[in-house]
């Protein structure tokens, strides 16, 4: 046979290896998908958190340290991530300051 014809066991094979690549492809940009969405998810996280800091700290006259440590302690006792916290204190602070602007 030429080079350029190749048996039906070869090419059987190359398609058997050529599967197993694609699915080891597969699964690689499964699990790299899964952790792009968990590092945005805390990037997220972390601008909520400092947002949320930097209000507690305005509106309690507390250092950023005091502020942090409330969060993380205040997260902790609840039951909830940091960055769910954050956000229902940087919600409540846009929800008040809007009834007072009324």
């Amino acid at each position: 046979m030429s080079k350029l014809l190749k048996s039906p066991f070869e090419l059987d094979r190359r398609l058997a290896t050529l599967e197993e690549e694609n699915e080891a492809l597969r699964e690689q940009v499964e699990q790299l998908t899964a952790e792009n969405e968990t590092l945005r998810r805390r990037l997220n996280d972390r601008a909520m958190v400092e947002k949320a800091k930097g209000l507690l700290m305005h509106n309690n006259g507390w250092s950023e340290d005091r502020a942090y440590r409330w969060l993380r302690d205040r997260s902790q006792r609840e039951g909830v991530r940091m960055g769910d916290l954050a956000r229902s204190i940087i919600v409540g602070s846009k929800a008040f300051q809007e009834a007072r602007k009324k």
